[in-house]
């Protein structure tokens, strides 16, 4: 029986949260034995917290994060901390899963936006590593870094996750953060959400902030090629047929 392929991002703040956080692994352990998962993790939230900690100053262009050189050192033990926590916790869990940043294998190549110092945009992705593991059936785990030439940038993880998915010809890309989804103007949840109203909803204003990169990112992934995208803070797995298929209780589903 043919696998799917689904590439997951999973954010910070779910990380943070122990119980959900585990809950959430073992439901990927589950997805695995049927489908090949690839989990691309985030960690706004724990840069931002140790900076603070240590004193680093934490600078902005135009609302987006500047990295240093100082602060690129944090990022990269930030996510070498979180990544092993995410391995660890899935094998923990009885499955099999590798450890990865964007720069291992020379799996994210990028152009540095030299405005935001050492942050990068995704412009080519090698999945030849990626898929070797899961076809060994591993659960690879990737730190959201990249490079340009010999140079490591930090990337959005949001980014990453659409350039693997697009890479893989993804049947699935799921975005779990503790946002529910995506919400209309009086802050209704929008279940289902077509790949040609993303637009709209950026230029009226609907989304904002944060949700913005990321339906920008919904939009491009679909257009080339990814069938389906879901943002959503909680997932259920389902048995059919003796296939784990997994379910999304609630959020929006984003279709082409």
């Amino acid at each position: 029986m043919k696998k799917n392929i689904i590439v997951l991002k999973l954010s910070g703040k779910i990380i943070d949260q122990k119980s959900v956080f585990s809950s959430i692994i073992q439901k990927i352990v589950l997805l695995a034995k049927s489908n090949s998962v690839i989990i691309v993790h985030g960690g706004q939230e724990q840069i931002s917290r140790m900076a603070k900690d240590m004193n680093i100053e934490v600078k902005f262009v135009n609302g987006q994060r500047y990295t240093d050189e100082k602060m690129l050192e944090l990022v990269q033990y930030i996510f070498a901390v979180i990544r092993n926590n995410v391995v660890n916790e899935i094998n923990n869990q009885g499955g099999h899963s590798i450890g990865l940043c964007g720069v291992d294998g020379d799996i994210i190549l990028a152009k540095q936006i030299h405005t935001l110092g050492y942050v990068g945009k995704v412009t080519k992705v090698n999945p030849g590593l990626l898929k070797l593991l899961i076809s060994k059936r591993y659960i690879p785990v990737i730190s959201p870094l990249g490079k340009q030439g010999s140079t490591l940038l930090n990337i959005n993880a949001d980014n990453i996750a659409a350039s693997i998915a697009i890479s893989l010809k993804a049947d699935k890309l799921i975005f779990m953060s503790e946002i529910g989804g995506v919400v209309d103007k009086d802050g209704n949840l929008i279940s289902t959400l077509h790949r040609n109203k993303i637009r709209q909803l950026i230029s009226d204003g609907t989304v904002t902030g944060g949700m913005i990169p990321k339906l920008e990112a919904c939009y491009y992934t679909l257009l080339r090629g990814v069938k389906e995208i879901n943002i959503t803070n909680s997932i259920r797995v389902v048995c059919r047929k003796k296939r784990y298929d997994f379910v999304s209780l609630q959020g929006t589903r984003i279709l082409r």
